[in-house]
């Protein structure tokens, strides 16, 4: 028998891949696995454990059908992701560091020729659920309605930002309209101070006594 070392187990069996991959501990393994794809590489040192990812999967898949578009937010849209069956590092979401179209990343990676080649191996190599392959994959249909579902995305974005910003223009006239009638009401106030208390001089001097010369 061939020495075959699992990637997914983690080990190196003397049975060979063939009889290994129908194991039930390889088997149960490689269900975890996909059920939590996408998760950064385990790491034994630092004890990462994959977490259920494959929601991240259904989520991504979602934006197909229904794009979504949010402000950029660098603590969130600059994370990545591990491909298990490319062995490598993904960004998550697209960004033009002003906005970000989420999973747009993770969607054009699955759509690449060099992920459809990986996934093929993959499941090939570990004898994997044929039946879930093609979540895993974008056909050329599903990019298609991916791409005018970013558009139409992108435009109702954008017409909520003009909204916005026309809504914050009218709101710091508003306020500097109320600024300047404050600061109006303020002048009249100090002109009718300043006038009152000069009619009261003017009115409390006695008038002047001219003496007849003859």
């Amino acid at each position: 028998m061939a020495v075959y070392h699992c990637k997914i187990c983690q080990r190196t069996v003397f049975s060979g891949r063939r009889k290994h991959v129908y194991e039930k501990g390889h088997r149960e393994r490689l269900a975890a696995l996909l059920k939590a794809f996408g998760v950064k590489k385990p790491c034994a040192e630092e004890g990462q454990q994959p977490g259920t990812n494959g929601e991240k999967v259904a989520a991504a898949r979602k934006m197909i059908k229904v794009a979504s578009v949010a402000k950029f937010d660098a603590q969130e849209h600059e994370k990545m992701f591990w491909c298990h069956c490319c062995e490598e590092e993904v960004r998550t979401h697209t960004s033009d560091g002003g906005i970000t179209v989420l999973y747009g990343s993770f969607l054009e990676h699955m759509f690449s020729p060099a992920h459809r080649k990986a996934v093929n191996k993959f499941w090939w190599t570990q004898q994997a659920d044929v039946k879930l392959k093609p979540q895993f994959m974008l056909s050329p249909e599903e990019y298609e309605r991916y791409k005018s579902s970013v558009i139409k995305a992108l435009e109702n974005y954008e017409e909520k930002e003009d909204v916005y910003i026309k809504e914050v223009a009218a709101q710091i006239r508003e306020v500097e309209q109320s600024r300047l009638e404050i600061l109006q009401s303020v002048l009249e106030s100090v002109s009718h101070h300043y006038e009152d208390e000069e009619s009261a001089v003017w009115s409390n001097k006695e008038p002047v006594q001219y003496s007849n010369c003859v």
